[in-house]
Formats: structure tokens, C-alpha cells, sequence
């Protein structure tokens, strides 16, 4: 069994992505895990949830990636 066959390996290797590119698209990683966009939105939504990704139009940022957009908007 492949990792990305469950929805936890699936979640975990969505937020490793986030780490290596800051940004994640849904079409791009129901491409990649073989699922359908619904369910990449739906694992978006728990992350997002559970506080480990912001959700954008189209995919997700890192928490942290918001964080810097905010402080430098506010100088």
C-alpha cells in the first residue's frame, strides 16, 4: 500500500509540499495523489481547520507565508 492511498499520508504529504513551496494548487495535487479535487478540498479544509494552512483561491499557503504577507502590509 502506498502511503498516499490513505487520507493521512495524503494530508502529510500536502503539508511537506507546503514546506518545500509555500503554496499548494488543488488541480496540481489531485493530479499527483490520483483523487479528486473534492477530496484534496475537503483534506485543504481539515488542515486549514486543525491550523497548519491558510486556503486561497485555488490551493493553500503555509501559516507562516500569511504571517510575513500581514506584517509587511502593515508598514
Amino acid at each position: 500500500m502506498d502511503i498516499y492511498d490513505s487520507a493521512q499520508g495524503r494530508r502529510s504529504a500536502i503539508l511537506q509540499k507546503l514546506r518545500e513551496d509555500s503554496t499548494v494548487n488543488v488541480s496540481q495535487l489531485s493530479d499527483m495523489f490520483g483523487v479528486s479535487e473534492v477530496t484534496i478540498r475537503k483534506d485543504l479544509r481539515l488542515l486549514q481547520d486543525r491550523r497548519l494552512l491558510v486556503r486561497v483561491h485555488g490551493g493553500a499557503i503555509m501559516v507562516a507565508a500569511i504571517s510575513c504577507v500581514l506584517i509587511f502590509s502593515r508598514e
